[in-house]
């Protein structure tokens, strides 16, 4: 593996149970293996993490590990600039160095998908937490109708719940797609279950090879030997990376 957590592209086998990934963690292999994402993510890394040192140091309570997680521990994030989040893709952004990141690090960011999942962490005590620790700000008869429920009604989630929020002036239809795709994502990640059909993640992972086989230096002729259902000529091997370079800016 390279300093960008490369595996070999020689062997399948070194990119783990990539017959198990769903929907987002392919988009963020993709994604993790951009020059601008890793950029972006480094040049904030020492600040994000100083940043987060601080707030643990004032609120420990809302940080549901116990701890700050170090920028080389999956989870750990960077915060993105609202005018990046549309090419970027993410936010915030994880580490592009960690392939398997949780879940919630790798929700597409919600220019892309208006459902937003809540963290277990946020869920602490009241429905009146659970609604701040997502930014919900109900309205005075929202408020009203509500009354003593949002400060007396506990809200945890069990084992195996997730909760999502919808916005009521965005299109139900994409947000049920999205949440559909999440919770399809949760479960896969849950229960280890299929989601792909079996041609398309095996297209994928001959995709991710070509990336990083020429991201190392292989020649074309090299590269085309890892697509044995094609012509195998430097042209085909060429016409496959760019449909690869492709994904990682729009999976």
């Amino acid at each position: 593996m390279n300093d960008w957590g490369i595996p070999d592209w020689r062997d399948e086998r070194a990119y783990g149970e990539w017959k198990l990934w769903g929907f987002f963690r392919w988009r963020w292999e993709f994604y993790r293996r951009r020059d601008d994402l890793r950029a972006y993510f480094a040049a904030r890394t020492k600040t994000a993490y100083q940043q987060k040192l601080a707030m643990f140091e004032a609120l420990p309570q809302s940080f549901p590990n116990g701890r700050v997680l170090r920028p080389d521990e999956a989870g750990f994030t960077v915060p993105v600039a609202p005018e990046d989040i549309p090419t970027i893709g993410y936010s915030p952004l994880p580490n592009p160095r960690i392939s398997a990141q949780p879940l919630l690090a790798i929700f597409p960011a919600e220019t892309e998908r208006s459902v937003k999942p809540i963290h277990s962490g946020w869920l602490s005590n009241t429905f009146s937490d659970a609604l701040e620790g997502a930014s919900v700000k109900l309205t005075d008869r929202q408020s009203w109708i509500l009354g003593s429920t949002l400060s007396a009604v506990p809200a945890r989630m069990q084992d195996g719940e997730c909760a999502l929020i919808f916005d009521l002036d965005k299109p139900l239809s994409v947000q049920l797609e999205a949440a559909k795709e999440y919770l399809r994502e949760c479960q896969t990640e849950r229960h280890g279950k299929f989601l792909q059909h079996r041609r398309h993640r095996e297209k994928r992972i001959g995709y991710l090879q070509t990336l990083d086989a020429r991201e190392v230096g292989a020649t074309w002729a090299e590269i085309a030997e890892l697509h044995p259902n094609t012509a195998q000529t430097e042209q085909t091997a060429r016409d496959i990376w760019v449909a690869a370079d492709a994904l990682r800016f729009n999976f």
